[in-house]
């Protein structure tokens, strides 16, 4: 996913601002992108459940746009297996649907989280106004 841009700056604390956002797949042979809309408090949150995740390496962490468009599922063993399985739509509520399951392992997880926190620091940082 790429880094979220606000539509509005969000103040402190408000976790409830839409954000656009693009997916990328690219499996074997198969690849593609959508772009969609999210809320920042469900990134935090996606955030959150893969951090205890990781930590524990075991139960399920799963991250849904409002309108079902992005749809993920990750399950842990408990052994550093993880599943993920999810689909895309390129259209919300309508239009083509991928849907996928891959079996990873922790070592993927990484990554994302080093991308979600920074979208997510991205996303609710206020920097100063530019002076005229």
């Amino acid at each position: 996913m790429s880094h979220p841009r606000p539509l509005s700056r969000p103040t402190k604390g408000d976790q409830h601002d839409w954000i656009p956002a693009r997916a990328t797949i690219i499996v074997g042979g198969f690849h593609g992108s959508i772009d969609f809309m999210l809320w920042l408090a469900d990134l935090v949150r996606f955030h959150q459940q893969l951090k205890s995740l990781y930590t524990a390496l075991r139960g399920e962490a799963e991250f849904t746009t409002m309108e079902g468009q992005v749809y993920l599922k990750l399950t842990f063993d408990g052994l550093g297996n993880m599943t993920v399985r999810g689909h895309l739509e390129d259209q919300a509520g309508m239009g083509n649907k991928l849907s996928f399951a891959l079996a990873l392992d922790q070592t993927y997880l990484i990554k994302t989280m080093d991308e979600l926190e920074g979208a997510v620091r991205s996303a609710t940082s206020n920097p100063p106004e530019p002076k005229p």
